[in-house]
C-alpha cells in the first residue's frame, strides 16, 4: 500500500514537472489549409482572345476563411509549359502572384497541367491543388488586321477571330516573330488544296516573312523570308507590294520588281529590265495592276524613270523567255486612242478592279498637280493592254484631294475613294465630281481598302465574299493612347454615290491600321 503511494507522488509531481516546462517547447499544432472552389473540369479559353478566371476558396482551421489581401499567405499559380520533347517546364501563369486568376490566356493552343499554391510565410508550408488548363486557338478563321505601334512603328498584327457566331479580338497574335518596324501591307494565301496549309506573307521595312498556320493555328517555329533565298537581301530591299493571279509579282523600296510565276517558284529574276538577265536600267513604282478575275494572267506595272506604262506576262507561250521582262504596251489603232502610254506624270495610286474585261485605273498627277484617271484593261495570255478610259479631274470638283494619302478604286462601280484628314471622298468618274460620303470626328483615316480575296475557290464563310465591296476604314483617334488607337470599320458603298453606311460593328484598340487580310482556315 505504501509502496502505491509513493508511486502515485512520484506520478504526481512527474506530471506537474512536464506541465511546468511546457512553455519551454513550441508544441502549437500545425494548421491546415483547405482549397475548395476550384474546376473539376478544364478552364478554357481561346488564346490571346479570352482570359483564364479561377476563384479558389482558402480556408484555415484556425483563421477562418483567407482573404486575398492576408498579409500571411503568397498566393502563386503555375503551369506546365512544353520546354522539349521529353520533360516539362514549371511556369509561373500570373506574375502578380494573387489568389483570383483572372488573366489573358497568352499561352499556345494546347493543354496543360496547372497548380494553384498557398504559402503561410510564418511556417514556410505550401499547399497546393491542381487543375487543368485547355487553349484553342482564335485565329482559323477571321480578319488580320496589320499595324504599327509607338514612336518606332513596331508591327504588331492583330486579328478579329471568328468562333463560330461570335468575333473575338485577339491581340499581337504572331508575337513569336522577331520585332519588326514600319509596317507595309499582308498577303493571306489560303487557296492551297484540300491537304496544303495556309500562309501569311507579311512585310514591313526592315524585315519580311512567311508564317504558315497548321489546324488553324499559326506556327511558331515554321517561318522565313517569303521571297526565298534567291532574293536579294539588302536593308533597303523590303517588299512593298505584292498581288496576285496566276502569278505573284513583288516590287521593292528601290524600284525593282520581281516575278514569280508559280508557287514553286522563287522570286528570282528582275524584270524591270529592256534586255532579259541583265541588271535593271529603270524603276518602277508600287504599285501592280491586274483583273480581279481569277483567270488573269497579265499585270501592269509604271516605269518611273521614263514615266511610262509596261506590262507583264506568266504566260507567254512561244515568247522567248517571255517572263522575264517587261514589256511595252501596243500603240491603240487609229480613232481608239485616248493618251500616250509615256504620259511624263507621276503615279500617284493604281489598283485593279472587276469591272468589265478587268479594269485597271491609275490615278496620276502632272507636274502642274493636275490630277487624271486612266484606265487600262489589261491582256489575255500574250495580247497587250488596251486604253479604256481617260478622265482630267477638276480641283473644283474634288475638294481635298491634294491632300489625300490613301486611296481606293471600287471593284465594280466608277468610284474613287479617297481620304482628307477624317473624311472620306467619292469621285464619281461618271459625274466627273466627288462628295464627301463619310466624315470621323476627332479621328485621322489610315486605310482604305476594298480587299480582293486571292481565289473563289476558297470555302469562305458565306458572307465574306461580299466584304471584297465594302470599303474598309482604317482610323486612329485623336488623343487615344498609343498601340490602342486604331479603329476599323467596313461600310456599304450606295450604288449612287450617297453617304456610305456602316455594317457590323466598330472595332477597336489596335495600333495604326495599316492594312487587312481574311483568314479562312
Amino acid at each position: 500500500m505504501k509502496q502505491n503511494i509513493i508511486l502515485l507522488l512520484c506520478l504526481s509531481f512527474g506530471l506537474f514537472s512536464c506541465y511546468d516546462d511546457k512553455g519551454n517547447y513550441d508544441y502549437r499544432e500545425i494548421d491546415e489549409l483547405t482549397i475548395t472552389g476550384m474546376p473539376e473540369e478544364p478552364v478554357t479559353a481561346l488564346s490571346k482572345a479570352e482570359n483564364l478566371v479561377v476563384r479558389p476558396t482558402v480556408t484555415s482551421k484556425f483563421d477562418g476563411e483567407i482573404s486575398a489581401d492576408d498579409p500571411n499567405y503568397e498566393f502563386a499559380y503555375y503551369y506546365n509549359k512544353p520546354a522539349g520533347s521529353d520533360f516539362l517546364e514549371p511556369s509561373l501563369l500570373d506574375s502578380a502572384m494573387v489568389k483570383d486568376l483572372d488573366i489573358l490566356a497568352v499561352m499556345s493552343p494546347g493543354a496543360y497541367t496547372a497548380w494553384f499554391k498557398v504559402k503561410d510565410l510564418r511556417t514556410n508550408i505550401v499547399t497546393s491543388t491542381e487543375f487543368k488548363i485547355q487553349i484553342s486557338t482564335s485565329t482559323t478563321q477571321g480578319w488580320l488586321v496589320l499595324c504599327e505601334e509607338g514612336e518606332d512603328r513596331k508591327v504588331r498584327v492583330d486579328m478579329l477571330g471568328e468562333v463560330g457566331e461570335r468575333i473575338f479580338v485577339s491581340r499581337n497574335v504572331l508575337d513569336f516573330l522577331p520585332e519588326m518596324h514600319g509596317a507595309c501591307q499582308m498577303y493571306m494565301q489560303s487557296n492551297l488544296g484540300a491537304y496544303a496549309s495556309p500562309y501569311l506573307n507579311l512585310y514591313s521595312e526592315d524585315n519580311s516573312f512567311r508564317i504558315w498556320s497548321y489546324n488553324g493555328d499559326f506556327s511558331q517555329r515554321d517561318y522565313d523570308d517569303p521571297r526565298g533565298v534567291a532574293f536579294a537581301r539588302f536593308p533597303e530591299d523590303f517588299v512593298v507590294q505584292e498581288e496576285r493571279n496566276y502569278a505573284c509579282v513583288v516590287v521593292t523600296s528601290n524600284g525593282d520588281a520581281y516575278l514569280r510565276a508559280n508557287d514553286n517558284a522563287l522570286y528570282d529574276f528582275k524584270i524591270n529590265v529592256d534586255v532579259p538577265f541583265t541588271e535593271p536600267n529603270y524603276k518602277v513604282a508600287p504599285f501592280v495592276g491586274f483583273r480581279w478575275q481569277s483567270n488573269g494572267y497579265n499585270g501592269v506595272l509604271y516605269d518611273v524613270t521614263n514615266k511610262r506604262f509596261k506590262y507583264f506576262m506568266t504566260y507567254a507561250y512561244g515568247v522567248a523567255n517571255g517572263t522575264k521582262y517587261l514589256f511595252d504596251p501596243k500603240e491603240p489603232e487609229a480613232g481608239a486612242k485616248l493618251f500616250d502610254w509615256t504620259t511624263g506624270k507621276d503615279m500617284v495610286y493604281m489598283s485593279g478592279t472587276n469591272q468589265g474585261s478587268g479594269l485597271v485605273f491609275a490615278l496620276m498627277k502632272d507636274a502642274a498637280g493636275q490630277y487624271s484617271i486612266y484606265g487600262i484593261t489589261t491582256g489575255q495570255y500574250m495580247n497587250s493592254p488596251v486604253q479604256s478610259t481617260y478622265i482630267d479631274i477638276d480641283a473644283s470638283s474634288a475638294p481635298g484631294l491634294a491632300n489625300a494619302t490613301h486611296y481606293a478604286f471600287h471593284p465594280t462601280l466608277p468610284f474613287l475613294m479617297y481620304d482628307n484628314g477624317s473624311e472620306v471622298y467619292l469621285y464619281d468618274m461618271a459625274a466627273r465630281s466627288a462628295k464627301r460620303v463619310l466624315t470621323l470626328s476627332g479621328e485621322n483615316i489610315t486605310m482604305l481598302k476594298f480587299n480582293k480575296l486571292p481565289s473563289t475557290y476558297v470555302p469562305y464563310p458565306e458572307n465574306i465574299p461580299d466584304y471584297q465591296y465594302r470599303l474598309a476604314v482604317g482610323s486612329a483617334q485623336s488623343g487615344a493612347e498609343a498601340g490602342s488607337e486604331g479603329i476599323l470599320r467596313f461600310y456599304d458603298v450606295p450604288e449612287f454615290a450617297a453617304d456610305l453606311t456602316q455594317f457590323g460593328k466598330t472595332y477597336s484598340g489596335f495600333g495604326i491600321v495599316k492594312d487587312i487580310a481574311y483568314k479562312a482556315r
